[in-house]
């Protein structure tokens, strides 16, 4: 039976290596429990609760899955050198759990964060999301004031700068095709965490002569990106790369530092049946198919310099451009 999902030109990485890609859901509508259960359903492991918070599902098929509900200050909440809170902070903290899971329940989601897959297994994770969504799941489209996401840690097939040119390259050339298939909606689109690179820095990578080394590259970026909240954001490769050199333009951003690319966009419909993760990998997997090809590369590159002025780019024309030519029309 051939699999929905499309391979990548390089399935490799620089060490022969089968690369491996991270997958990140959120959703809401069920509790951290019965998402463990879920998991744990499907993939084996033992369910381990820290709290009510913070549930990790061990030694499952591919590694360790946690699930978590986003609220940092409190999982790391600090205490005195002898480890007592005092019986007010504990009664504080109780609350602050009460209402931070009350909004799990409404705009604040549940994520789901899987281990690392081969490339070849993500199929794998469609039994999850199917378990999910028969638990009750809700995603990005069951409320208007929903601002949920899905993104996925491709591993990189090279850690040189010209891979990672070529990728950045590639992305800036369909972002605002990727933008219209994945049908962003408003409250994801208003929301800070999937922002576009800004049309300087796309002016900047699509330049002919574009071609930094690693240094200038992260430098680069940095100017113009000094936030996580890019849809494809580039700081946790960055960070892996040359940790200093980021902490010094970032140094009050979270980076958990990887060998991936982070690619935010997507949203989780977690609840339509019709829905799988195979059609935003598909998606992804067109950005690195165009950084393979260098030919086509540099003449999409030139096209988007073409319809570039000295104010704006017709944005809507160039996306139409893009479908066309991606469609083989």
């Amino acid at each position: 039976m051939t699999s929905r999902y499309e391979m990548p030109p390089r399935c490799h990485n620089a060490d022969g290596e089968e690369r491996r890609v991270g997958v990140e859901l959120e959703m809401s509508g069920i509790s951290l429990e019965q998402i463990a259960q879920c998991v744990q359903s499907v993939h084996g492991g033992s369910i381990d609760a820290h709290d009510r918070l913070l549930i990790d599902v061990r030694e499952a098929d591919f590694g360790d899955y946690r699930i978590e509900f986003d609220a940092r200050w409190l999982h790391d909440r600090k205490k005195s050198d002898s480890e007592e809170v005092s019986e007010l902070w504990a009664a504080v903290e109780r609350y602050a759990e009460d209402v931070l899971l009350g909004l799990a329940e409404t705009v604040v989601p549940a994520e789901l964060v899987c281990p690392p897959l081969p490339i070849s297994q993500l199929a794998r994770l469609d039994d999850t999301v199917t378990a999910l969504r028969e638990a009750g799941a809700l995603g990005t489209g069951a409320s208007v004031i929903y601002a949920f996401g899905l993104q996925f840690n491709a591993e990189l097939p090279a850690l040189d700068a010209d891979t990672i040119r070529r990728h950045l390259q590639a992305f800036a050339c369909l972002t605002d095709w990727l933008r219209d298939q994945e049908q962003i909606p408003p409250t994801r689109r208003l929301s800070p965490f999937i922002r576009d690179y800004p049309l300087a820095y796309l002016r900047l990578l699509l330049q002919p002569d574009y071609a930094p080394d690693m240094n200038g590259l992260i430098d680069d970026y940095l100017e113009h990106n000094p936030t996580r909240n890019r849809t494809l954001d580039m700081l946790p490769l960055f960070a892996l790369i040359d940790e200093a050199r980021v902490r010094a333009k970032v140094p009050d951003q979270k980076i958990n530092k990887r060998p991936t690319f982070h690619y935010r966009l997507p949203n989780s419909e977690i609840d339509d049946a019709q829905w799988s993760l195979h059609a935003p990998w598909n998606r992804w997997v067109q950005v690195e198919a165009l950084a393979d090809d260098q030919a086509r590369l540099k003449r999409w590159s030139a096209a988007w310099r073409a319809d570039d002025s000295e104010n704006s780019i017709d944005f809507v024309g160039w996306r139409d451009k893009v479908t066309q030519w991606l469609s083989g029309r």
